[in-house]
């Protein structure tokens, strides 16, 4: 049960990719308080070797020999996501005795990761970002009780805009621009975001103190109030420079970016696409207030 006016032990960024995770990310992380780290990718999905799937290739970690091998393949970026490729852990074999020491769990090592990133960093208060770990709200919310989970939702319009502008997928077989990428993108899309929105209209109702859903969109032409919402979620007090991050690689862009993703879109797939997701999300769609 969480205790409603006391602050979140950790605070947690989700939601589909390209919608603005990495932004929400900056305007938390400049919070005094806080610290987001990174996409760890914990929890692996079936393309990536996140960290849980290359723990359990390696086996049991109450043996020592597989705890120092993984503490080896943390540290030679073996692991699947940007905390792993930033190197952002520094003291390796700090990191090897709070593993051997602690009682070897997931729960542990996560907890472990993130708050040595918090403490380098001089915030009371950690948490991470990765956008897929919208599907494991519930394990979050049950190894952390008082924590918060943030989930932000964007047009999957403009989501399918933000992919086709970004960087080539580094583990999508398909040659960007390629047809049968264009149509790979917008079902992957179409499938994540309607899923996306069943979950979030379960953990509204399981997780009403722990759990808040924002729109993209909100965010960023209502900021100061948002972020002001965001505050009182978390039972925080609010700061002025949250209101000013940095923008680094986010889908967060500027005008001319902005016009730029929307002459792609619009050369692309503007109108059959689009078309599609106003057929087959329809409802959904309605809901969230994206309507055409």
């Amino acid at each position: 049960m969480s205790v409603i006016n006391t602050k979140p032990s950790y605070v947690f960024v989700v939601g589909v990719g390209r919608s603005g995770t990495k932004f929400l990310q900056s305007v938390l992380t400049f919070h005094p308080e806080l610290h987001i780290s990174t996409e760890t990718h914990f929890f692996s999905s079936y393309l990536h070797n996140g960290f849980i799937k290359v723990a359990n290739k390696i086996g049991s970690m109450k043996v020592d020999e597989n705890v120092e091998q993984l503490v080896d393949k943390m540290f030679n970026i073996e692991i699947f996501g940007a905390f792993w490729h930033r190197k952002i852990l520094q003291d390796k074999d700090r990191i090897l005795r709070l593993f051997k020491a602690s009682d070897r769990s997931f729960q542990s090592f996560f907890r472990i990761i993130i708050d040595e990133d918090k403490t380098a960093n001089g915030k009371i208060i950690g948490g991470e970002k990765t956008p897929s770990h919208l599907y494991h709200v519930d394990t979050l919310l049950k190894w952390f009780p008082d924590a918060k989970v943030l989930h932000i939702i964007r047009d999957p319009k403009k989501v399918l805009a933000s992919e086709v502008h970004k960087d080539v997928k580094p583990d999508y077989p398909i040659k960007k621009g390629n047809i049968f990428y264009n149509i790979g993108l917008f079902i992957s899309i179409l499938i994540g975001w309607n899923n996306a929105m069943n979950l979030d209209a379960r953990y509204k109702k399981k997780y009403p103190q722990n759990y808040w859903s924002l729109r993209y969109e909100d965010l960023i032409h209502d900021h100061e109030n948002m972020v002001h919402a965001i505050c009182k979620f978390l039972n925080i007090d609010f700061n002025e420079k949250m209101l000013n991050p940095p923008v680094r690689g986010s889908s967060f862009k500027t005008p001319e970016e902005i016009a730029k993703v929307k002459k792609i879109k619009t050369y692309l797939f503007s109108k059959q696409f689009n078309w599609l997701f106003d057929v087959l999300l329809k409802r959904k769609l309605n809901k969230y207030g994206y309507n055409s």
